[in-house]
């Protein structure tokens, strides 16, 4: 019975792989007849080509056996594993630790490879838990150890006439800083957020009168716009800002005021930018400004515009920059008792020119020295004291911009600055100068910023050449919840007439807290505190200012 099962089986191979080598074949069956081993894995392993290390073997083993009376399969034409695809590699080696068990047939327990199964599956199915490389003689090694390159997207080749196949995951969206900030509204490359707050509140003061003190309710209206561009080069950036505010029991004392700022700055090369920037502002003067007229009523429009034009280069770690601006100041006429007073002999331009150089020593420090010059010119050559005020100034300042663990950012530095004047009666003003705009993160919810600033400003005081001022801010803000924060403001400013006994001292504290509904609705309410001393009499006042109000951005 085993010798015709072995003789069908013989057959069968026979009848699909002895027409391509009959002598082989008799070779073949009369080894296997003198040996006593089946014919049939005989030919499975040598004439249909099955011998390890060859592509048929995986057919020949992991398959198994044809069973008696089915027709053997077709010969199918063998796909080669492509590296590309795949970050296995598949590399063919003898096994010869299943060889040397086949051929030592002594050893307890050995298996011959070439025996067929007990039980036979049906076809298609691997019937044995052991990997592939187990039977075949071929290990599996990673790709990166055979010189495969890891897979990617790109290399994934889709079929013919079938669009090209995204293998990526789902991208991950950047965690959001702040849920409640406004969106914006994206156009062209820019993002616009435009805002409106409206408030009201009480002043205790609303003419900034040492004399005349009186308080009144007003309303404030303020409407802005923000756009900043969202380019992968250069950067683009605009903001106005207006607000009215309107007193209820004092006449004339109504405030409008107005900023737009602009900003370009062009990325020419790596090492080459240019920067542009242009800004107007529309402010009002009190009764009480030393500079009017005395008897003046009511609060006076005065107006600045300024345009600056420069470029940084940088040669390694040396950089050089250059700026240069216009600046321009008008004052409106103004109104004392029923008389109009032209306030042209207050009007100038100036011009500006600031060279910079900075070395960085490390990473995000840079000590830099600046040169400046500047020319200030007036419409008329002679104020209302018959003084000619057209001057040249000359600034000198060393510091450095620092960058100290992304918690400590800003510049500060320090300096002299001297002018002088066209009228030989008005004596040179020098001083010494500190400046610095610093942003100290002191925990992932407070924040404080510090600004320094010193200058020298004009005047129409008869015989002063000008005032020196010195002026000082301190802003801490404090989260206590995301849609819930607390900002305290201190501010200081002293200017110190030149040639005349005159100072003046500012002080300004203030607390602001804020409640966001959602990113378009928050509300506010704040408190502030001026206190205004003059080494004059009848020129100190105080006020007191309380403000609520809801804020929208669309």
């Amino acid at each position: 019975m085993t010798k015709r099962c072995t003789d069908s089986r013989w057959k069968s191979s026979r009848a699909t792989s002895a027409p391509h080598r009959p002598w082989l074949a008799g070779v073949v069956a009369g080894l296997g007849l003198v040996l006593g081993l089946p014919a049939a894995p005989a030919g499975a392993q040598f004439l249909r080509d099955g011998a390890p290390g060859t592509p048929g073997a995986i057919e020949g083993e992991l398959r198994g056996l044809h069973t008696p009376g089915f027709p053997p399969p077709p010969d199918e034409p063998v796909i080669a594993p492509v590296p590309e695809t795949s970050w296995q590699s598949l590399q063919k080696r003898p096994n010869t630790a299943n060889s040397r068990a086949a051929s030592d047939s002594s050893r307890p327990g050995a298996v011959n490879p070439k025996a067929p199964p007990a039980n036979p599956a049906p076809r298609g199915l691997v019937t044995s838990g052991a990997r592939p490389g187990e039977h075949t003689g071929m290990r599996l090694r990673d790709a990166s150890t055979a010189g495969i390159p890891p897979l990617a997207s790109s290399m994934i080749k889709p079929a013919p006439g079938l669009p090209p196949v995204n293998a990526s995951g789902p991208r991950r969206l950047p965690l959001e800083q702040d849920p409640y900030a406004p969106l914006g509204i994206r156009s062209g490359g820019m993002v616009f957020r435009p805002g409106l707050e409206m408030s009201g509140g009480y002043d205790t003061n609303a003419a900034r009168s040492a004399t005349s003190r009186k308080g009144s309710s007003f309303q404030r209206l303020e409407t802005e716009l923000r756009a900043n561009s969202d380019w992968s080069q250069h950067q683009l950036d605009f903001e106005l800002r207006g607000i009215f505010t309107r007193y209820s029991a004092v006449r004339d004392v109504n405030r409008p005021e107005g900023d737009a700022r602009g900003t370009l700055r062009l990325d020419v090369s790596r090492d080459l930018t240019l920067e542009g920037e242009i800004r107007s502002r529309i402010d009002t003067e009190s009764a009480s400004n030393v500079n009017l007229p005395a008897g003046t009523t009511g609060r006076t429009p005065y107006y600045t515009n300024m345009a600056t034009l420069g470029g940084t280069r940088r040669f390694g770690r040396l950089r050089l920059g250059l700026r240069g601006n216009v600046e321009r100041a008008d004052y409106s006429d103004l109104e004392s008792g029923g008389v109009t007073t032209s306030q042209g002999s207050r009007n100038l331009t100036g011009y500006g020119l600031r060279l910079r150089m900075g070395y960085e020593i490390v990473p995000f420090v840079t000590p830099f020295v600046e040169l400046g010059a500047d020319k200030r010119i007036y419409d008329e050559s002679r104020d209302a004291s018959g003084f000619a005020r057209s001057s040249t100034g000359a600034t000198l300042r060393m510091g450095s911009t620092f960058e100290l663990a992304s918690t400590l950012i800003g510049e500060a530095a320090v300096g002299y600055t001297d002018r002088s004047y066209d009228d030989t009666r008005l004596s040179r003003l020098a001083s010494p100068t500190a400046d610095a705009t610093l942003t100290w993160s002191i925990s992932p919810l407070t924040t404080l910023a510090l600004r320094a600033q010193t200058e020298i400003t004009e005047t129409t005081i008869a015989g002063s050449s000008g005032a020196v001022v010195y002026r000082g801010t301190a802003t801490l803000t404090h989260a206590f919840l995301r849609h819930f924060t607390a900002t305290t403001t201190f501010q200081f400013a002293e200017t110190e007439y030149q040639q005349v006994n005159r100072r003046e001292l500012q002080l300004i504290g203030g607390l602001r807290l804020e409640y966001k509904l959602n990113r378009m609705v928050a509300l506010r309410g704040s408190y502030a505190f001026e206190n205004y001393r003059v080494n004059a009499a009848n020129s100190s006042y105080q006020a007191h200012t309380l403000l609520l109000g809801v804020r929208l951005t669309p």
